[in-house]
């Protein structure tokens, strides 16, 4: 898979990570499980989900045939954390820690609009800044 391939879809605010002193630390979860992803990409703006998407369908049963994995924070111990299934194909991470706004928020209902990078602390602090009733746990 062609690295400039992914880069020319990313808009300024996304990378591709390919670097591994960078991308080691996705490789390892605490359970013990390890994989080789091939990079990680930073998305920085959520469209660029949709280009990358978009670019591994076109791909798809060609010489440069790659797989996307989304993550989060990468940071669900006991369920995999950052570390994809084991796939013959060229894998990426598609890391959408950057993408950490709450868009939403309706206190008479509860009903909130996070973006995937959203921990729970943010949540936290989002509620307790607005002096909601309701509450995360941390």
């Amino acid at each position: 898979m062609s690295k400039s391939l992914i880069e020319s879809v990313l808009s300024s605010k996304s990378v591709l990570v390919t670097n591994n002193d960078d991308v080691t630390p996705y490789h390892n979860s605490p359970e013990g499980f390890s994989s080789q992803v091939k990079g990680v990409i930073k998305i920085g703006d959520s469209a660029d989900i949709q280009a990358v998407l978009a670019l591994a369908n076109q791909c798809s049963n060609t010489d440069e045939e790659f797989v996307v994995y989304p993550i989060s924070t990468g940071n669900n111990w006991g369920y995999g954390s950052s570390v994809p299934p084991k796939d013959k194909r060229i894998q990426y991470l598609l890391d959408l820690s950057q993408l950490n706004d709450i868009l939403f928020f309706d206190e008479k209902t509860g009903l909130c609009t996070i973006q995937p990078g959203v921990t729970q602390k943010i949540l936290y602090d989002f509620l307790k800044e607005k002096s909601s009733d309701y509450m995360v746990l941390r």
